[in-house]
């Protein structure tokens, strides 16, 4: 089989820390990089080993004809580059929300399913070596019947994207630490958020069966450190802990149950360790169609609708309905 053609597309300046880097190392021919910026590309792709800089997305697609795109920009130009790349028969994995209404993101999904491709979302905390072990573990009933989730994230302000106007944090913070919790327990129901200081949201999620979440996250300034906390409560006193994405530990009142500390060190370790290399190899291997996807736009609906809940939250001052926008 060929080796898969895989591409970027969008601002350089907005990559999460460690992407393009993932997408030098991935299981792929880095063949095209296109960023509107054509100074910008030309030096993304010496710094990260992309074939051929591109100023232009059309001429990307017709020139180089890739298997698999990475979109990542501002959140109003992700569906259009989205589209494009779906037309050009490519499969896609977005960096953040590919839309900010469950509607939008819906048509993109039947959208990919009439062009026989995939779209894909970057969620590093599902692919981590931590994130799959704390899944296991709550899978097994190792923590019992989950009853309660905190979820704290804290994420440098990217150059040029600055927060959605009603939201204090950027769409994609809310999304990851949404995600996280949805996919860890259960599907949200219910979400009420507050803005307890500029560039923070506070947000009680209910989740499926007696579960509800508590998430916290907070827009650091450019230079601010990232972090990330997360804890699965049960019954009996068991907790699951994961901290910065990679490190896990749960235990049963005082008793370890399991942990699993990272191995960081030279060359591409951290990427490895919070789930950025997983997401792209993942992709290549989708694209590929070797295995099924992990994060399908699909399946991360319930996280977008509960974004827009905890928006008409803020806007309303009240408990907002995820699966009724009307309420």
């Amino acid at each position: 089989m060929a080796a898969i053609k895989l591409a970027w597309a969008g601002s350089t300046a907005a990559a999460p820390g460690g992407l393009l880097s993932a997408c030098a190392n991935a299981r792929a021919g880095f063949e095209g990089l296109f960023d509107p910026d054509a100074a910008a590309a030309e030096a993304a792709a010496r710094r990260y080993g992309a074939r051929w800089p591109f100023p232009s997305l059309a001429e990307m697609l017709r020139e180089v004809e890739p298997d698999l795109v990475i979109v990542a920009d501002h959140l109003d130009r992700r569906a259009d580059l989205i589209r494009q790349c779906l037309r050009a028969r490519a499969s896609v994995l977005c960096v953040g929300a590919p839309a900010a209404k469950p509607a939008a993101v819906t048509r993109l999904a039947q959208t990919a399913a009439r062009a026989d491709r995939t779209v894909m979302i970057a969620c590093g905390w599902r692919l981590s070596p931590a994130g799959v072990q704390a899944r296991g573990l709550v899978e097994a009933g190792r923590i019992g019947e989950p009853l309660a989730v905190e979820c704290s994230l804290v994420r440098p302000a990217l150059a040029g994207l600055p927060a959605e106007a009603g939201l204090p944090v950027d769409r994609d913070l809310l999304l990851e630490a949404f995600d996280t919790a949805s996919w860890l327990v259960g599907r949200p129901r219910a979400v009420y958020a507050t803005s307890p200081a500029d560039g923070m949201l506070a947000a009680v999620l209910g989740l499926g069966g007696r579960a509800s979440a508590t998430v916290w996250v907070h827009r650091a300034g450019e230079t601010n450190a990232t972090a990330g906390r997360l804890v699965v409560r049960g019954a009996e006193g068991r907790r699951l802990l994961i901290v910065d994405g990679c490190r896990l530990e749960a235990r049963n009142a005082q008793a370890l149950l399991a942990e699993y500390a990272p191995r960081l060190g030279a060359g591409a370790e951290p990427v490895v360790e919070t789930g950025v290399q997983g997401t792209i190899d993942e992709a290549v291997a989708a694209a590929a169609r070797r295995r099924q996807p992990v994060g399908r736009v699909e399946d991360l609906l319930p996280a977008v609708a509960a974004v827009d809940a905890a928006a008409r939250s803020l806007r309303n001052h009240r408990p907002a309905s995820v699966a009724d926008p009307r309420r």
